[in-house]
């Protein structure tokens, strides 16, 4: 799957989780030629969800390594492949703001 349908599909993944954020940081771009480039982003992706009435939140360290082409449209991303750097699932802590719009 690519574009639309791909997005589409996680839709239902993502339901499950009654909040989630996610930082972006350290994207590196290394240009290959005129056309083409690849590039290394890392994340950490929150998710905050129900099990049997107790709050929990999963947390995921992410790698994101991407390749990218020249299009008469511009730039596109061309590929991506995801890592797991590491990840934890625990119980929410009292205070944590999850129940909080925005």
């Amino acid at each position: 799957m690519i574009g639309g349908e791909a997005i589409a599909a996680l839709a239902p993944k993502l339901a499950r989780y009654r909040a989630t954020m996610h930082m972006i940081g350290n994207h590196y771009v290394d240009f290959v030629d005129d056309d083409h480039a690849k590039g290394e982003t890392y994340c950490m992706a929150h998710h905050v969800y129900d099990a049997d009435g107790i709050d929990r939140v999963y947390i995921m360290a992410i790698r994101y390594q991407d390749s990218y082409v020249r299009t008469a449209d511009g730039w596109r991303m061309e590929a991506r492949t995801l890592t797991l750097q590491w990840d934890e699932d625990r119980p929410l802590r009292e205070g944590d703001s999850s129940k909080k719009p925005g």
